[in-house]
């Protein structure tokens, strides 16, 4: 769950949790309702999957499978919390 969903697409689409570290994941949203993102595929895009804590960054970024498949991603960034 994110605090705002403001400026999120409909769904699908990536999210990046703790860019910028060593537990850096990529996760594809499959759905959205309110603040609440579902179908969930973690490990995304050769990342690894991870633990995060409650309140660690998510970011709404492009990713290589975007521009593989020629789909028109966002690159601003918008924060929440998971």
């Amino acid at each position: 769950m994110v605090v705002s969903a403001t400026g999120y697409p409909a769904a699908p689409f990536t999210i990046v949790i703790e860019r910028t570290t060593a537990n850096e994941e990529v996760i594809l949203v499959g759905a959205k309702s309110g603040t609440t993102f579902s179908s969930l595929t973690r490990a995304f895009d050769g990342t690894s999957a991870f633990g995060h804590a409650a309140g660690v960054p998510i970011e709404l970024v492009g990713v290589a499978q975007d521009l593989r498949d020629g789909t028109d991603f966002r690159s601003q960034a918008k924060r929440g919390t998971d």
